[in-house]
């Protein structure tokens, strides 16, 4: 409910991030950490440059009401689920070609995810070759959109207008 009325309350902000980067074998890395209270509205990502980089897992970690809520995948996981268009649990393949050794992929949730105190996202290689004969780097690119709550005081206060 409370993600409809963004509109109209004030102290929050949308967090939008855009990472490209290179991963060898074994590296993971932290791609955004933020402490605040918020919602989750999507990650898009590619990876390229090996037939191992199918194997890229990203990990979402949003704190919930009683522990981490996570959610890790790679390429390779969503599309042995055949999942190639969007759907209600959000993670679909729009590119997924060993010739060219490019896949890509979004995770939207169909309604937006709230998080209380943090949000971490982190990439990982696979840590040895699994197609590959000799390593060869990843690339990435890496999208992540959040609305977080900057003051939370001011958006309780908003909130606390809008209800009345």
């Amino acid at each position: 409910m409370l993600y409809e009325l963004l509109p109209l309350l004030r102290g929050w902000m949308y967090h939008y991030v855009d990472i490209p980067g290179s991963l060898n074998y074994g590296d993971t890395r932290e791609l955004a950490r933020i402490e605040a209270p918020g919602w989750f509205l999507g990650f898009a990502g590619y990876a390229s440059g090996s037939r191992d980089a199918k194997y890229v897992r990203v990990r979402v970690e949003m704190d919930g009401p009683e522990k981490v809520f996570l959610i890790e995948l790679s390429p390779f996981d969503v599309h042995t689920f055949g999942w190639t268009m969007p759907h209600n649990f959000g993670a679909y393949i729009t590119k997924y070609d060993d010739t060219t050794m490019e896949y890509a992929g979004s995770l939207t949730p169909s309604k937006p995810i709230p998080f209380t105190r943090s949000f971490i996202v982190k990439i990982m290689a696979p840590p040895s070759p699994k197609e590959e004969t000799t390593p060869k780097p990843m690339n990435y690119r890496v999208i992540i959109t959040v609305a977080k709550i900057v003051d939370v005081e001011e958006f309780r206060r908003s909130v606390r207008e809008i209800l009345k």
